[in-house]
C-alpha cells in the first residue's frame, strides 16, 4: 500500500481508505495467538483475566463482551469472524 510506502502493487481502494481515514504505523496485541488475542479485543481484559490463555478455550459465560458492556441499541452490529471454540 502506498500508506507504507510501497508504490509497485496497485491497491486503489485501499490506498483511498488509508487517505480518508487514520493509518497506523504500529500495533500491538495483548497476545500472538488467536484466541486469546480475540478475546482481549472482545472483552477489554488481558488474556490470563480472561481465561483465554491458549487456542481452543471458550471465553467464561460469567465474561461480559464488548456488545454486553455498552448500549448499543442503535446500531446493527454482528460477529465476523473467527473464534477457536467462542460460545
Amino acid at each position: 500500500m502506498e500508506a507504507y510506502g510501497n508504490y509497485k502493487i496497485c491497491t486503489p481502494n485501499m490506498n483511498r481508505l488509508a487517505k480518508d481515514n487514520i493509518v497506523f504505523k504500529n500495533a500491538y496485541v495483548s497476545q500472538s495467538v488467536c484466541t486469546p488475542s480475540r478475546s482481549t479485543l472482545m472483552t477489554g481484559l488481558y488474556p490470563r483475566t480472561s481465561g483465554c490463555t491458549e487456542n481452543n478455550v471458550p471465553l467464561l459465560e460469567d465474561i461480559p463482551c464488548l456488545p454486553e458492556l455498552a448500549d448499543f441499541s442503535d446500531y446493527k452490529t454482528a460477529y465476523l469472524g473467527k473464534w477457536a471454540s467462542g460460545r
